[in-house]
């Protein structure tokens, strides 16, 4: 499929194996970039991002969009990010460990709840980095991050989408912010988290 610009790969939860409903997370998925010389855009859902397996390079890779699925992210984005534009996590229960994968062209990073990669964006170099959108942070704790905590009860003050841009200087504010408290400490994750939100009100 030299010509595919697009590719969804999504894993059927409705799916039974001798009368038992399979996990979201019981598969093995390949992509082969060699016979994806065009491909654009990836999107995973319902998948469990330890069981991908990638050949080949991904050179015309721009967007990658992982919704519904849980597991280790930086494995995944230290192959396919070289040339990676936008990442977008919607609902997904994933992490993102390493703080030396390359990501020099990102410039788009779009969350929609899904706050594990928090501490990856706050601790990495993104040079290229425009934009970063959470979505829909007040629908609970997602990642160890409880997003309420940041706001008052006054429900005009939670705002459905946060943006920080490079633009209007919102997005240096929240690096500035974030490299003064490390993130690896639980307590020290809130409070930076606390901080950062309480720049876009």
């Amino acid at each position: 499929m030299p010509a595919l610009l697009d590719l969804d790969i999504q894993f059927d939860d409705g799916f039974t194996l001798n009368e038992e409903p399979l996990k979201n997370w019981d598969c093995t998925v390949l992509v082969d970039f060699t016979a994806l010389p065009s491909l654009s855009r990836l999107g995973l859902e319902h998948l469990h991002l330890g069981n991908m397996i990638f050949c080949g390079h991904p050179d015309s890779l721009r967007t990658f969009e992982v919704n519904l699925s849980k597991g280790e992210l930086s494995d995944i984005l230290s192959i396919i990010g070289i040339r990676l534009e936008q990442l977008i996590v919607g609902w997904s229960h994933v992490t993102c460990q390493a703080l030396t994968v390359d990501l020099l062209s990102l410039k788009k990073v779009h969350l929609k709840d899904s706050s594990g990669i928090f501490p990856f964006l706050l601790e990495n170099e993104l040079p290229a980095l425009e934009e970063i959108i959470l979505e829909t942070p007040f629908q609970g704790e997602f990642g160890g991050f409880d997003f309420r905590r940041a706001f008052s009860d006054d429900n005009k003050a939670r705002p459905d989408v946060m943006q920080w841009t490079k633009n209007n200087g919102s997005l240096a504010s929240f690096f500035h912010l974030g490299k003064q408290i490390p993130c690896g400490d639980s307590s020290d994750s809130y409070s930076l988290v606390d901080q950062i939100l309480w720049t876009a009100k």
